[in-house]
């Protein structure tokens, strides 16, 4: 997890500070906070597009469907557990946490590339959600196939491309 971090004096502090059951806690709290968080984003934004597409999305209907549709990544749960039995000596890195994950599947960047967090992030179960919802956008806000996929990946294609960007400068 340190790696990136170049003073060894640095480093070695943050790792005597990142016991196993600090990780546990910051990891149970940052869930249980950053969950509702990222859907009450997802809500207010499809509360604003719904307004300016003259179409009644409401901020519960966005929230709700933001939360129905990260559904498939609970299947990370099962996963990484499964990934961490399988490891030798029960250690692995962040990345490796997530077996479907586009860097874990095809290219096998290292946490130090500046690609691995951008293809970290992409995984099977994210895609399986943003499918899940444009259809749920679609059906709910009664829009056209392809104004729901244009609404949904507009947030996405804005945040990748700046992280892309970004990671892409760091490579180069």
């Amino acid at each position: 997890m340190f790696a990136t971090v170049k003073d060894a004096a640095q480093r070695e502090q943050a790792k005597g500070m990142m016991t196993k059951g600090m990780m546990q806690i910051i990891t149970l709290i940052s869930t249980v906070a950053m969950y509702p968080a990222v859907c009450a984003v997802f809500g207010l934004y499809f509360m604003m597009v719904g307004k300016f597409i003259n179409k009644d999305v409401s901020f519960g209907t966005g929230f709700a469907l933001s939360a129905w549709a990260s559904v498939p990544g609970l299947l990370m749960l099962p996963l990484g557990a499964v990934a961490i039995v399988l490891a030798s000596g029960g250690q692995l890195s962040f990345s490796e946490l997530n077996p479907l994950s586009v860097n874990q599947l095809f290219f096998h960047h290292e946490m130090t590339h500046p690609m691995a967090g951008v293809l970290d992030s992409i995984n099977l179960t994210s895609l399986w959600s943003v499918f899940l919802t444009v259809i749920g956008f679609q059906v709910w806000a009664k829009v056209a196939r392809g104004t729901a996929i244009k609404v949904v990946l507009i947030p996405y294609a804005i945040i990748y491309g700046i992280w892309f960007a970004y990671a892409l400068s760091k490579a180069a």
